[in-house]
């Protein structure tokens, strides 16, 4: 029964039929039955659509003697051809990818911060009072990184529960948002991008894991930044009811709106590989808002920009 629906056929149609008849007519019979005559020396798994989702099998060929006592020997008559779900492991594997990847990712901005402040520290004669500064940063930066990797193991369950242990507490919105541009003065000097700050009203409070949302507000950036012109402007900008990015580059197609938040989905693939995207930055954002009970938009327009942002 079970080879059965596997298979998508049905008994009547089967009993008393070879599996070379059958495989004229059937494409996954006729792949089981190809590689056993031809295998595969990759011995990848088998991926099939079954229990309404694609799931993946380990083939194992087992030939079948029929032992002839008179002549003292065997003869061939045939396979056995076992199915094993693997479709556990495999999710499982996946989702180790998944977090390696995320974790390279989400230690990419404070790497670059840190970089960035001694690489100044290094090559610019600086007054006390600035080298104090970029020191201050990169010491800031370095528990950052400390606790964010604490969060990013935490960040584990987003992938295989969707639930995640975080600590929400008060916070200051304007005092955050400044956070976040200190946090990205070198990646905005790249392209020589102002990011401007909007605080409505300017002792606006709000609950959150600091930590982790300054994970999303610099994704949120550093999208905005690669898809911006040398020269121009970013808004960072936060009322009562919206934590909000706004860039004017050149927008994100209509078709790809609701796709973008998806893990390694990437708009422009080439540009994302060139620049070490792997599509993972507004996934982990949406599993950030998500644990905090916020909604996740985007709106944009191709030409004239767009604006990601969570109602909070």
């Amino acid at each position: 029964d079970v080879a059965l629906t596997i298979l998508n056929l049905k008994r009547e149609n089967v009993i008393g039929k070879s599996a070379a008849e059958l495989a004229l007519k059937n494409d996954l019979l006729r792949r089981l039955v190809r590689e056993l005559v031809q295998p595969n020396e990759k011995e990848e798994p088998l991926k099939i659509y079954a229990d309404n989702k694609e799931s993946y099998f380990k083939v194992q060929y087992i030939p079948i003697h029929v032992t002839d006592d008179q002549k003292n020997g065997s003869q061939y008559v045939g396979d056995v051809i076992l199915l094993k779900n693997i479709t556990e492991f495999k999710e499982l594997d996946s989702a180790k990818t998944t977090f390696i990847s995320t974790i390279s990712h989400e230690l990419k901005t404070p790497m670059t911060s840190i970089l960035g402040y001694a690489d100044t520290l290094l090559t610019v004669r600086l007054q006390r009072q600035q080298q104090e500064r970029a020191l201050s940063y990169i010491s800031s930066e370095c528990r950052r990184l400390s606790r964010l990797s604490v969060k990013m193991l935490e960040l584990t369950g987003l992938y295989e529960t969707g639930e995640a242990r975080f600590a929400p507490t008060e916070n200051s919105v304007k005092s955050f948002l400044e956070d976040s541009r200190q946090l990205n003065l070198c990646r905005l000097k790249e392209k020589n991008i102002c990011l401007e700050l909007q605080c409505e009203p300017a002792d606006l409070k709000k609950n959150f894991d600091k930590d982790l949302l300054l994970s999303l507000v610099n994704n949120f950036i550093d999208n905005a930044v690669k898809a911006s012109a040398d020269n121009s402007k970013l808004i960072l900008a936060a009322t009562a009811g919206k934590l909000m990015v706004r860039d004017f580059g050149k927008g994100i197609p209509a078709e790809d709106l609701d796709k973008v938040t998806e893990a390694f989905y990437m708009v422009d693939k080439s540009r994302s590989r060139a620049n070490g995207s792997v599509g993972l930055g507004l996934a982990l954002c949406k599993k950030i808002a998500d644990i905090h009970g916020f909604q996740l938009k985007i709106e944009s327009e191709i030409g004239k920009g767009t604006c990601v942002f969570i109602e909070w």
